[in-house]
């Protein structure tokens, strides 16, 4: 079932945030082998009101991707403590 045309999911970071780790969230959250489903993760330096800050964006378009995020989040919405 297609529940969206594309999903895209971005993360602001301001300097001094743990990139690694904010990517490795970002995995978590996206179940999929980035590199076998080409899927790109794009870092974008811009200026913030105060300081640089990174954007990290991730779009999926193809309906496996979005119905994974969509379902898993939806799962999780539904079952917050995993129980």
């Amino acid at each position: 079932m297609k529940y969206a045309h594309f999903v895209e999911l971005r993360v602001f970071a301001k300097e001094g945030d743990d990139i690694a780790a904010i990517t490795d969230a970002m995995h978590k959250l996206i179940p999929l082998d980035f590199n076998e489903e080409k899927i790109e993760l794009k870092t974008i330096n811009a200026q913030g009101f105060t300081s640089m800050i990174k954007i990290l964006e991730v779009f999926l378009k193809r309906q496996r991707h979005t119905t994974v995020v969509l379902e898993r989040s939806w799962l999780r919405s539904r079952n917050p403590r995993g129980t």
